[in-house]
């Protein structure tokens, strides 16, 4: 992702404690690396818990802070809550990399965010591989919550098969295209 100041965020997973300064917790960690415009590297983080956590996408905010989701199958380290299996993650960093909150969501099956945007007035929304709701094996789920997290509308889609979004943007009448 390249950034407004002309950095660069790049962000992956790891089961090695070589992501300072925060050690690795467990099995796999989100890994988050920012660079400057020459490719020297500012800042780098690990976030998660002892199981699987795991970054699928992130973006800039508009107080130059980051959004970052995929999922979590913890409930310890930076996670405080897991509702079985793997559940869909969204957390918030400040410029620096600091964790400012994390969210939970999901439920006794493997879901995950895949893909989100940060809209205009500061809402998020985000396109979901939902296992644990719906009327199929898997679903896409688009979820829309306010700046912290928090539910404003959430709405599930599919068949009787599997259905999986891969990106979700927005659209010039205010929607979304998944």
């Amino acid at each position: 992702l390249v950034l407004t100041d002309g950095g660069v965020i790049v962000i992956g997973n790891s089961s090695s404690s070589e992501f300072g300064p925060n050690e690795n917790q467990g099995e796999k960690d989100a890994v988050i690396l920012k660079t400057d415009h020459d490719g020297n590297t500012l800042w780098q983080h690990t976030y998660g818990g002892s199981k699987e956590d795991v970054i699928l996408d992130i973006k800039e905010t508009s107080d130059q802070g980051f959004l970052a989701v995929g999922y979590t199958e913890s409930k310890d380290g930076d996670l405080s809550e897991n509702k079985g299996g793997r559940d869909y993650w969204i957390f918030k960093i400040d410029s620096q990399g600091t964790l400012q909150w994390t969210k939970t969501y999901g439920g006794l099956l493997a879901d995950e965010i895949k893909s989100i945007i940060c809209n205009a007035d500061g809402s998020y929304t985000m396109a979901i591989r939902d296992s644990s709701t719906g009327s199929g094996d898997i679903d896409v789920e688009i979820m829309k919550t306010d700046s912290y997290g928090n539910i404003i509308w959430d709405k599930v889609y599919g068949s009787y098969d599997k259905d999986t979004p891969k990106t979700i943007y927005p659209t010039n009448d205010n929607g979304y295209i998944v």
